[in-house]
């Protein structure tokens, strides 16, 4: 073997030994060997090609033919186009995994149970501002608003003795009486679920028609909660 053969094989065992290294081939020598070492107990040696140990000529031969390509390793042969989207389908594994047991927007997994939902919901319809606050909860009715003290108390004023929150606003509150009849008969012709999100995208119409009641009952609100004596 030539000295710098020798040189080159000594700095590949160093480097392996350096546990800080960053190259891609040394890390997965470092994992392999980290799975190995659970069953196995790992040596590595300098030994000097054609020493007549099985298999120690063909590794140096095929070691020299590598060499003498003179080109670009595999790993490094794609297009960045292609690390991104290997990347972003990672994220978007990690998301999709992580989503349903996530502590925060439980109120927005009560509409939506899986990411994917969110992602049709985005294709089929307008995300508007009264749209958001139906499905994170966070608006202007007098449930939310009350915890943070901006009002008074929490009672819609329909009555003052229903608490306004969400659910009582699109399914029993008679201010919008004639806007959620002429939505739950649609659904009902339809046979959706009225207020069930994933239902209704099975159907652009009767989706079109919930988004409508809900931009006219939270028009209504939000700007009773900023005008109250309007």
């Amino acid at each position: 073997m030539h000295k710098n053969e020798t040189d080159m094989s000594m700095s590949a065992l160093l480097e392996i030994a350096n546990r800080s290294s960053t190259h891609p081939i040394i890390n997965n020598i470092h994992q392999s060997i980290k799975i190995l070492r659970n069953t196995e107990t790992i040596e590595l040696y300098w030994i000097k090609a054609h020493h007549g140990l099985l298999g120690n000529e063909s590794a140096d031969t095929e070691a020299k033919k590598a060499a003498a390509l003179h080109k670009t390793p595999d790993y490094d042969n794609f297009p960045i186009s292609y690390d991104k989207r290997l990347r972003k389908q990672d994220t978007e594994q990690a998301h999709e995994s992580e989503y349903p047991s996530s502590t925060t927007g439980a109120h927005l997994k009560q509409w939506l149970p899986k990411l994917e939902h969110i992602k049709d919901l985005r294709e089929k319809a307008n995300i508007t501002f009264e749209l958001t606050q139906i499905l994170t909860g966070h608006g202007y009715h007098k449930s939310y608003l009350y915890r943070f003290k901006i009002t008074e108390n929490d009672m819609c004023p329909c009555d003052n003795t229903c608490v306004q929150i969400i659910e009582h606003i699109l399914k029993f509150c008679p201010q919008f009486g004639k806007q959620r009849c002429d939505h739950e008969m649609f659904c009902g012709n339809s046979r959706l679920e009225p207020y069930n999100i994933l239902d209704l995208m099975k159907n652009k119409s009767a989706l079109t028609s919930f988004l409508r009641l809900i931009t006219y009952t939270y028009t209504y609100i939000n700007t009773h909660a900023c005008h109250p004596e309007g």
